[in-house]
């Protein structure tokens, strides 16, 4: 069987996308907003809210502002962004930052008893 791990993540384009938040300079904004999901929802509501949030605003967001101006939907570059962005690991994701979150905010772990 073959792994498809990249860099400590479920695959690589799991990765590329923590990846462009970081680069598109939108870590400050996303766990500001995963901070607030997390201080108004119950423990575990946390990783589905958050996970709603990345899928629908985040990848919304870096679509119409960087990605759908270059890419035509029906073009190769257009079917190999959609093969990536259905590979991603939203779930993975929003762990990972309701994790850091929790940690900001001093609040115990348990995003590891809680999956998506």
């Amino acid at each position: 069987m073959i792994k498809n791990e990249y860099n400590g993540y479920t695959n690589k384009p799991t990765w590329m996308f923590n990846t462009w938040v970081d680069e598109y300079r939108l870590r400050d904004q996303v766990m500001s907003r995963v901070v607030e999901i997390i201080k108004d929802r119950e423990i575990k509501l946390h990783i589905s809210a958050v996970y709603d949030y990345l899928k629908d605003e985040v990848l919304e967001y870096l679509l119409e502002e960087r990605i759908r101006e270059n890419t035509d939907p029906a073009s190769f570059s257009g079917e190999v962004l959609g093969w990536g962005l259905a590979m991603i690991n939203w779930g993975e994701l929003a762990r990972l930052y309701v994790s850091d979150a929790e940690m900001e905010l001093g609040i115990p772990k348990v995003v590891q008893s809680v999956r998506y």
